[in-house]
């Protein structure tokens, strides 16, 4: 059964494509990260993609969006269903967020677009996603393990009953066992659900408490707003002032936003620079104007990183809660329509979703 590599060394490498450009260049950038010890093979469709999952050991899989008729996230739904045990990133020329979140719903470690794909960002994204497909492994496997060894002892109780203490003492030690594997699942949920630059709750973290605050919000009918926030000039400044600059920006964006917030809302980082907040329980819905004039005001003041003043603003969309706008897809979808009006007039800003007549921009 394919298996995962050790991170530090060239991993194996399947890239499924049927675009022979994008190929190339999807193999220029693996070749700036890993050198000449590159282990790459090419699969130029969906069948060769699954048969080659199948018969080899990939540490990762690349695979583009669109294969002819069918798409990376079936492939991603195939291989997974048939117990592959490597990584999968899916590459995609279009920016959608739609089916990024379907992407990470169907087992893929990542979502990355080829127009915006570049040295760093692939290297990160291959790393992330082997090491921790690799921890995900051997929690699997120690599971296993750990359900064998616990029948086995249950056979040996049957068989030997005289050995009854010692076998008790062995099922202590088990449990033991048990409780510390159940620690350490804890601790990797917890790596999983987290952005390791900001240490903000990450996409899937999101997702499981947008889903708590909805259910919430139908039970008792208190306010819920959802937020998508957009960093303006993040571009800018990753091509000004670098990428470690650009990471620290990240940084202090993700404290400004923790610190301006109250302790029940909860802020995450979804990607790139892109976050988000779910406001539960406001006291009226002018609430969500007066949380989203705060985020774009603090994001307004000027930066200091690495002895650089570093300007930016952010956009924002916000989205309500209703009976009738009650899912997390419709709320997504909502903040990200406002969010989208928010840049389309002049950005730093924030709009409230309401609908197309009665669209709310609001300006600081």
């Amino acid at each position: 059964m394919p298996g995962i590599g050790a991170v530090n060394e060239p991993p194996h490498i399947l890239l499924v494509e049927d675009d022979e450009d994008d190929f190339i260049i999807t193999e220029g950038l693996l070749k700036e990260i890993f050198g000449p010890p590159l282990h790459l093979d090419w699969a130029q469709n969906w069948d060769q993609g699954l048969a080659a999952m199948a018969n080899e050991n990939y540490d990762v899989c690349l695979l583009d969006y669109r294969l002819g008729g069918k798409t990376g996230i079936e492939l991603t739904k195939e291989a997974l269903a048939r117990d592959w045990r490597g990584a999968i990133i899916i590459l995609s020329g279009d920016e959608n967020r739609e089916t990024d979140l379907e992407a990470m719903r169907s087992g893929a470690a990542d979502y990355l677009t080829k127009n915006g794909l570049t040295v760093p960002l692939l290297e990160r994204s291959i790393r992330y996603a082997i090491t921790m497909k690799k921890k995900e492994n051997d929690l699997i496997d120690r599971g296993s393990e750990l359900k064998l060894a616990n029948h086995e002892i249950e056979k040996e109780k049957t068989r030997y009953a005289r050995q009854a203490r010692e076998l008790a003492d062995a099922h202590a030690k088990l449990e033991i066992a048990l409780s510390k594997t159940e620690e350490s699942e804890r601790r990797y949920k917890n790596l999983a659900e987290h952005d390791s630059l900001t240490n903000l709750p990450n996409r899937a973290f999101f997702r499981r408490r947008l889903d708590e605050a909805i259910a919430q919000a139908a039970r008792t009918h208190f306010r819920l707003a959802v937020f998508l926030i957009d960093l303006d000039y993040f571009k800018d400044v990753n091509d000004t002032f670098g990428h470690p600059a650009g990471d620290a920006l990240l940084v202090e964006v993700a404290s400004r936003l923790k610190k301006c917030l109250r302790e029940t809302d909860t802020v995450v980082r979804l990607g790139g620079d892109e976050f988000a907040i779910i406001a539960t329980n406001l006291p009226h819905c002018d609430m969500a104007g007066v949380v989203a004039a705060k985020v774009v005001a603090t994001l307004a003041r000027p930066f200091h990183i690495e002895g650089q003043e570093i300007g930016n603003s952010a956009s924002v969309g916000v989205a309500l809660w209703s009976p009738i706008n009650n899912t997390p897809d419709s709320l997504l979808k909502c903040a990200d329509i406002a969010l989208y009006q928010s840049k389309a007039h002049g950005r730093g800003q924030f709009t409230i979703y309401a609908d197309p007549v009665r669209q709310k921009v609001n300006t600081i």
